[in-house]
């Protein structure tokens, strides 16, 4: 393993080159792997255990004795640690393997396996070359193939491409195989495993104490609340976060693709869409969910992602008393996601025009909050839909002026418009009356 010093980093950093992250991982050490392959060969010549592993009909305790009775009658080389090899044993079968270390680090949100030789994750929204590498494709696709098979999901050249999640890690695995792609690749993204607070993104600079109050009564007043960014960019943190500040009795129900948002609340309903797996099964889209929740009487509907045809009949709901939604959309700014919400609605397939709908936008969202790398940029209250132009007119309260990676907490903060808080005052005085 090559060492750079300090002289030569400077000197890639001069030259405007990176470097590779020298990253300690066991799984780079050839004496350690060869150790625990053995054992796992030997356990697996001498009894079924290895087999019912990856079937998952038996308990990891039963694998440590088993491994504990193994390891007792061998001699381990004095360089090596037994607790060591023990670590690297049950995560080669219980867990990531080669990737372990980055599952385990809190510091990384997503890992990328583009090839066999090329590994990245992202920290802090930035994308780093780890040094990690795959003997070849074929181990990629197996790696891959193996921790679908714990999940309960799999991959094949009939279905090529999976999108499958992993719930004792809190991980979701994307990944294709041939003849979709050249090469075997798979991403995995990590869910914090513990919500953040509202606090805790106060701590980490998401946002400024100031604006978590502001928002905080915009949410206790039943304004809605679209959550815009790119992907990665913190929206469902802060989806997650703003709902500490709802009412613990106000009804809610969470309507989401697959569980993210993990909220606590005590008078709530959590749906998932399902996708069509046999002949007796049917889907059922996020769609028939936002419906259905209308007739449940809710005080809120809170909709993890728009992503398709929902999102006309959300903004219906928001239109029509059930005010205090909250939701998240794809988008670069302020003005594109209200556009993307509209084209969004398109797909609906009503004979309704885009400025319908952006009319309707105009008239159901009060509030667009946007992020970029996991920090709050601008929080805009929605005004009015001018058809002459076709745009919806919006005015930034609290916009971020600083540094793209500057940690400073710099916000150009302006007072709402009249009538914006005149809707604010109205929503509050409902709200605290159905709430007693």
């Amino acid at each position: 393993m090559q060492v750079l010093s300090v002289s030569e980093r400077l000197s890639f950093h001069e030259r405007d080159m990176f470097y590779i992250p020298l990253e300690y991982s066991p799984y780079l050490d050839t004496h350690v792997m060869h150790w625990v392959d053995q054992i796992i060969q030997d356990m697996s010549d001498s009894s079924e255990i290895i087999q019912q592993v990856y079937e998952g009909i038996v308990p990891e305790k039963a694998v440590e004795e088993e491994f504990e009775k193994l390891i007792s009658g061998r001699t381990i080389p004095s360089y090596l640690s037994v607790k060591l090899l023990k670590q690297i044993f049950m995560e080669k079968l219980f867990g990531y393997g080669i990737l372990q270390f980055l599952i385990n680090d809190p510091e990384v949100t997503d890992i990328f396996v583009n090839d066999h030789e090329t590994v990245l994750k992202r920290t802090a929204g930035k994308d780093i070359p780890v040094k990690i590498r795959f003997r070849d494709e074929q181990h990629v696709e197996e790696y891959l193939r193996t921790i679908l098979m714990r999940v309960n999901a799999n991959i094949n050249r009939y279905e090529p491409i999976v999108d499958s999640r992993d719930l004792k890690y809190h991980l979701r695995i994307n990944g294709a195989i041939q003849p979709v792609v050249k090469k075997p690749y798979f991403t995995i993204r990590k869910h914090p495993s513990e919500s953040l607070t509202m606090r805790d993104l106060i701590q980490l600079g998401t946002l400024p104490p100031e604006l978590a109050r502001d928002l905080q009564i915009y949410i206790e007043s039943g304004m809605n609340i679209l959550i815009s960014g790119p992907t990665g960019s913190g929206k469902t943190t802060l989806l997650r976060g703003l709902t500490e500040y709802i009412h613990p009795l106000e009804r809610i129900v969470v309507i989401e693709e697959e569980e993210e948002l993990q909220i606590w609340h005590r008078n709530i309903v959590a749906m998932e869409s399902r996708h069509k797996k046999g002949d007796d099964e049917v889907d059922i889209i996020m769609d028939d969910l936002v419906r259905n929740a209308m007739r449940m009487s809710p005080k809120r509907i809170i909709l993890g992602e728009l992503r398709g045809k929902e999102a006309l009949n959300l903004i219906r709901a928001f239109g029509t008393g059930h005010d205090g939604g909250m939701t998240t959309i794809h988008a670069n700014n302020v003005s594109s996601a209200l556009h993307q919400l509209a084209f969004l609605m398109l797909y609906a397939d009503t004979p309704l025009k885009l400025e319908h709908f952006l009319s309707m936008i105009a008239d159901s969202v009060d509030v667009v909050i946007h992020l970029v790398q996991h920090r709050v940029v601008d929080v805009a209250e929605v005004m009015a839909y001018e058809k002459q132009t076709g745009q919806i007119h919006t005015r930034s309260l609290w916009k971020w002026k600083g540094e793209q990676n500057s940690r400073t907490q710099h916000y150009i903060q302006q007072h709402p418009s009249s009538l914006f808080m005149e809707k604010v005052n109205f929503r509050r005085a409902i709200h605290q009356r159905s709430i007693g």
